[in-house]
Formats: structure tokens, sequence, C-alpha cells
């Protein structure tokens, strides 16, 4: 691990990344690593402080996690934000309950309900986003704001895992199913959408 972090630096490979966009925005979804990374600094110079602490200040604490979260970074410890972010079950859990409950944990509003719900809604401009729209994305799901939109419901959210590790939460009933074992194959052939469709009818 140490050897694989040398000498690495998240600011530069974004500063030296060949930017621009290929298609006329907002008529095409392309999946792209790079994205969360840019936010990721944008909100690192907004803050003035590292995204560890930010999350921890408006997000996990508020939202009850009983245990840190840790983030890898690279060697100047900058966080790695398209991924790499390591949690309990139960905390994970905790973050599925939050997005199902609208943005609210503890009788908190910590994430606006506002923005919980656009990232569902996809008329509009956002018309290429919404399921069954993304040509060649897995079970026809749709993407906005770095969520996948489930095609079986317009109340399911989905955080996805390079694995397969799973994350799914209906705004309907507030359920929510966590799955964290490196599944590959059931990760991406709609295993555990069916799994949560059970779940939901329980709810």
């Amino acid at each position: 691990p140490v050897n694989r972090l040398r000498r690495t630096n998240v600011d530069r490979v974004l500063a030296q990344w060949s930017h621009g966009l290929k298609y006329p925005q907002g008529t095409r979804y392309e999946y792209n690593p790079v994205d969360p990374s840019l936010i990721g600094l944008a909100l690192r110079e907004a803050t003035g402080q590292s995204l560890s602490n930010f999350a921890s200040d408006v997000l996990w604490r508020p939202m009850g996690a009983e245990m840190d979260g840790a983030w890898l970074t690279d060697s100047l410890g900058r966080e790695d934000v398209d991924g790499g972010f390591l949690a309990t079950l139960r905390d994970w859990g905790r973050l599925g309950l939050l997005v199902a409950n609208g943005g609210r944990a503890n009788q908190k509003q910590v994430v606006a309900e506002s923005f919980i719900l656009k990232c569902r809604e996809t008329t509009g401009i956002f018309d290429y986003l919404a399921p069954g729209k993304i040509e060649g994305k897995l079970l026809k799901a749709g993407y906005k704001n770095f969520f996948h939109l489930p095609i079986e419901s317009a109340t399911w959210l989905k955080f996805q895992g390079a694995e397969g590790q799973t994350i799914l939460a209906d705004q309907r009933t507030g359920s929510v199913l966590v799955v964290l074992s490196a599944s590959g194959q059931e990760g991406y052939n709609g295993t555990y959408e069916s799994i949560f469709a059970d779940i939901v009818k329980l709810g």
C-alpha cells in the first residue's frame, strides 16, 4: 500500500487531464471518474478543509454514524473521491436510511430534502438520464447526481460499488438494502433489485 501511493497526486492528475466535452452538454450520458474528483476539488477549495473533515462535520456525525469512516488518499492526503470510501455495514445502512427518508436522520434534516428529490427528477433537460434512456446502461437504469436510478421503481435510489457492492433505498417505504460483499455478477445482473422489490412489498 505504501508503494502504491508513492508520489501520487490527485490535483496533478486533474490538472493534466485532457478536459473538454465530447458531446454537447445535456445530450449524452458518459460515466467519468474525473467528474466526482473535480467536485471534490471544488469542495476542498470552497470549504478550506479536507473532504474527510467536511464530510464528518456535515454528514457523518449528524446522521449518527457509530464508527469512523475511512477514505483512501493520494500521497499528499487528498481523498480519492471517485471511490475508496470505507465504512461499516451499519453505517452504510444509516446512509441508506438518510436517503430513503428524504435527507433526515435522528429527527434532523441533514441533507436538503429538495436535493434528494431532485436526484430522481429526469424530466425536461434531464430526460436523457432517465431509466431506459441511457444506451448500454446495465439493467436500463438511469443516472443522476451520482445515484443510479433503478428502472424498477420511481422511488428507488442506488449506490453502486466497483465490485457490485450495493445500497438500495426506497423513498416511499423507507426500506434499505445494503450488500457489501464483492459479488461481481450478482451486483450487476438484477439479483439485488429483485430481492429489494420483495423487501419493499413488506413495507
